[in-house]
């Protein structure tokens, strides 16, 4: 008798396509931000992880691009807002949590899969959405504006905020700072790194500052690496920084201490 072997499920970076079968192997880790000025800890941003059943972690770069291509989100979505309810409960008010959100699901309002299961869960009671943060990412370029604002004012009614990620990468999220009804920018990590030494990049990102002050949205830098840039940083008017000198991703809450 021939005995059938289940198929190898293949890594996401070797494929076009995500394996469905991986759905059930996505973690988030979290990553700490910090308020510049006094070390206080501001909350985590939760960075997605596959823990691939054959070769182990693998890093988002790997498989980001085709999962954001895919239909795997709308069975993601449920199990991933799970994740964040189960921390919220247990570690309470104290955690703030920022949730990475293509702007494609904002677009699609109503038939969105992560809106419905955030506005059920946080309705429900099982999501604090006064604690999360919604980062807006730059993997999907924003055709209908007036819909994602529709989307962005029932988060904020939920109670949740909403923040642009990568801000001074492109054009476009130059422009959706402009459109966009947001709360704070989040200041890519290219023009971080480098900093302390470049006196052009401190000079956009003194204008990035100003821009986002006009606009009554905080600032936050990524990607600090050292004492220098994180120096700069605030110098230039960032209130927050979020990097691997203040603290690198880990599947717990390590950080839950004062910095």
């Amino acid at each position: 008798m021939t005995v059938m072997r289940p198929s190898r499920i293949i890594e996401p970076y070797k494929s076009k396509h995500i394996d469905l079968r991986l759905a059930g192997h996505f973690n988030y880790f979290y990553q700490p931000q910090f308020a510049l000025g006094s070390n206080k800890l501001k909350g985590f941003e939760c960075l997605l992880r596959l823990s691939h059943p054959e070769t182990g972690i693998v890093e988002p770069g790997r498989f980001i691009d085709r999962l954001n291509k895919s239909t795997i989100w709308n069975r993601l979505w449920p199990v991933m807002l799970n994740k964040v309810s189960v921390e919220q409960k247990r570690h309470g008010k104290a955690l703030k949590l920022a949730i990475n959100v293509s702007p494609n699901e904002l677009e699609k309002g109503e038939k969105s899969i992560f809106l419905q299961c955030f506005y059920n869960m946080a309705k429900g009671g099982q999501l604090d959405a006064t604690s999360i943060e919604i980062e807006i990412t730059e993997d999907f370029q924003i055709k209908d504006y007036e819909q994602v604002n529709c989307s962005i004012y029932m988060l904020k009614q939920l109670g949740a905020k909403v923040v642009v990620d990568d801000f001074g990468a492109g054009f476009c999220n130059m422009v959706a700072i402009d459109k966009l009804n947001i709360d704070g920018v989040k200041i890519d990590r290219s023009l971080i790194n480098g900093i302390d030494t470049s006196e052009m990049k401190q000079t956009i990102v003194k204008s990035l500052v100003s821009i986002a002050n006009v606009k009554g949205c905080y600032v936050l830098a990524e990607g600090i690496e050292t004492d220098s840039q994180r120096q700069m940083s605030e110098q230039l008017g960032c209130k927050y920084g979020q990097g691997f000198l203040l603290g690198r991703p880990s599947p717990s809450f390590v950080h839950l201490i004062q910095f």
